[in-house]
């Protein structure tokens, strides 16, 4: 065996655990994912740049949800749920991480909205609250992925034997 011929065996058992997983984001929550990171986008152009302190931790409150929203579809898109052998359990993990999402972008929307709602005659003032009004909306589709998350557990951990 040359050693190229072995180097491409190596290479092909390096990546043979990733498998394409399309199919994910035509379920309702492969859908709410995109539509999460398209809003946190949206949330992102519409308060930047940051002139308060208040906006300045809503941008970083939706960074932090665009970032763990992308990880969850890269495991997802990778399958890496079924690569690896860790004893996670996937859904609850999931669950707890998409409620934490939900309690903390809604946070930082009520902050911006009500910061924003009392500034008069402000430059930017209605993209902010806009940006808001989206943030509370992404929360809302946390919230459903974190119900979706827990059918799906239920429906794992059924207590019959």
């Amino acid at each position: 065996m040359s050693v190229e011929q072995n180097k491409s065996q190596t290479d092909d058992n390096l990546f043979s655990w990733i498998r394409i997983n399309r199919s994910y984001f035509l379920t309702l929550p492969g859908i709410l994912k995109i539509i999460n990171l398209i809003l946190g986008v949206i949330c992102l152009s519409l308060a930047s740049p940051a002139v308060h302190n208040t906006t300045q931790w809503f941008l970083y409150v939706t960074i932090i949800c665009v970032i763990v929203t992308v990880i969850w579809c890269f495991i997802y898109f990778l399958s890496v749920r079924e690569a690896i052998n860790f004893p996670i359990n996937w859904h609850l993990t999931e669950m707890f991480n998409m409620s934490f999402l939900a309690l903390i972008i809604v946070i930082a929307s009520i902050f911006q909205i009500s910061h924003w709602a009392g500034a008069h005659n402000t430059e930017g003032r209605w993209k902010n609250i806009i940006a808001g009004i989206f943030g509370i909306g992404n929360c809302v589709l946390y919230l459903i992925s974190t119900c979706s998350s827990y059918v799906d557990w239920r429906q794992t951990h059924s207590l019959n034997p």
